[in-house]
């Protein structure tokens, strides 16, 4: 397996437990922190992650499996990847990073930017990095509440992967603001992708903040600024398998308007957390044909609501980038619930004949018709320490607008989805 190499090199980093400080220089290399060396103003960090999913699912995203829609399991990398990170004379931060791609099983710079942070409160940012887009969006994937994010993080596109780009930040006591222009990631292989730059937008405020109690609300904006490129409006039903199955809506082409929205409003008190975003997107295109021009379009919305009860502590909330993070303490356990409800709405000569990605004969009932999906989600998790966490969830959707008079190799075809996923994660 090709993740061996690096995961020896973390394991010999960080067997041993090894500080020194002086004044001005601090060393330390342990299997809470990893790699550290600060001095002088400057600093550097190793970092790293790994997260292996085991997951159960059946029904739509098991559609192109040998049997159709039957049970089927798999076990996967979900996420690997490591990282140097610090400041360089107190005001220059920078990160780079590799990412392991379980598809192409290699590795890839998934950040590598710089930063500027000598005036009050401002921060200036240029090269590769993530934008955090929506509430669950900016949490890292290390500290998200449930193994996957919603399906709304699927159906917008302002967390997707950049290429490069450049933002500036503020924050004040209670609030924070990002803006940012930035081009998004592609294959160089995909097919007429935007190469344009995007805009991007997002407002935090928190008008209670105490030790144990934070109101949250969030506003965020992108623009896509589309180069007559094609826009695939699809979703995985936060199912990962091999064979990776997709559920998809529309496709538009010769795109030339996609701009969505997300607003945010979450409480936590004490150890209870009660979160929920809304999102709206609209994308605008026509597909040319030797013959005649069609108008394509495709509204989108939804959202989710979301509970979650963490024993004997509570999320920290970070103000600067209006998120939370990892707990307060470990040694604890984490239950949490949650629904959601997204709505898609194309119109004919936008809407994908055949709705599975990987094989023919999922289709709407009617084209011209919304498609709405209900998901429910519960699960739990144990954050052992500040580097081992195990989740396990269970996630049940149904599809509306799905032909299920229809069959696969004999297989009536399901409008529903569900999934038991299971994951191990260690992090330094």
């Amino acid at each position: 397996m090709q993740l061996k190499p690096i995961l020896l090199a973390i394991l010999a980093l960080t067997a041993g437990h090894i500080t020194y400080a002086d004044q001005s220089f601090d060393y330390s290399a342990n299997l809470k922190d990893g790699f550290s060396l600060s001095g002088y103003g400057s600093s550097i960090a190793l970092e790293g992650r790994i997260q292996y999913d085991f997951v159960n699912f059946e029904g739509f995203s098991a559609a192109s499996q040998t049997k159709a829609f039957d049970n089927s399991n798999d076990s996967f990398v979900r996420r690997g990847n490591l990282g140097l990170s610090g400041v360089v004379h107190e005001v220059l931060p920078y990160e780079a990073r590799v990412a392991y791609d379980r598809k192409t099983h290699d590795f890839s710079f998934d950040r590598a930017w710089v930063g500027f942070t000598g005036l009050e409160n401002i921060g200036v940012y240029a090269g590769r990095f993530k934008y955090n887009w929506g509430l669950e969006g900016a949490t890292s994937s290390s500290w998200t509440t449930s193994n996957e994010r919603p399906i709304m993080y699927d159906l917008t596109t302002g967390r997707d992967d950049l290429d490069y780009g450049y933002q500036i930040t503020s924050s004040g006591l209670n609030h924070s603001l990002a803006v940012a222009l930035a081009k998004p990631y592609f294959d160089r292989d995909e097919e007429n992708p935007n190469k344009n730059f995007g805009y991007y937008a997002k407002f935090t405020f928190a008008p209670i903040i105490k030790p144990n109690e934070v109101l949250h609300l969030g506003l965020n904006y992108h623009d896509a600024n589309p180069d007559n490129n094609d826009t695939k409006i699809a979703t995985r039903l936060e199912t990962r398998s091999d064979q990776d199955d997709k559920l998809r809506f529309a496709e538009v082409n010769n795109t030339y308007q996609d701009r969505e929205a997300v607003a945010e409003l979450a409480y936590q008190k004490n150890n209870l957390r009660l979160q929920g975003e809304y999102f709206y997107r609209e994308v605008k295109g026509k597909d040319i044909g030797k013959k005649k021009t069609e108008l394509q379009n495709v509204r989108l919305q939804g959202g989710y609501i979301q509970a979650s009860y963490l024993w004997n502590a509570s999320r920290k909330y970070n103000v600067a980038e209006g998120k939370w993070g990892k707990p307060t303490q470990f040694n604890t356990f984490e239950p949490f619930l949650r629904y959601e409800y997204s709505q898609i709405e194309p119109n004919e000569a936008a809407s994908k004949k055949e709705m599975n990605n990987n094989v023919d004969g999922i289709r709407a009932i009617n084209r011209e018709d919304k498609y709405k999906i209900n998901s429910y989600v519960a699960g739990i998790n144990y954050f052992m320490n500040e580097n081992i966490r195990f989740t396990l969830s269970y996630i049940y959707s149904e599809l509306g607008n799905v032909d299920t008079s229809r069959n696969i190799n004999g297989i009536k075809v399901k409008d529903n989805n569900q999934t038991v996923v299971g994951r191990i994660q260690f992090v330094f």
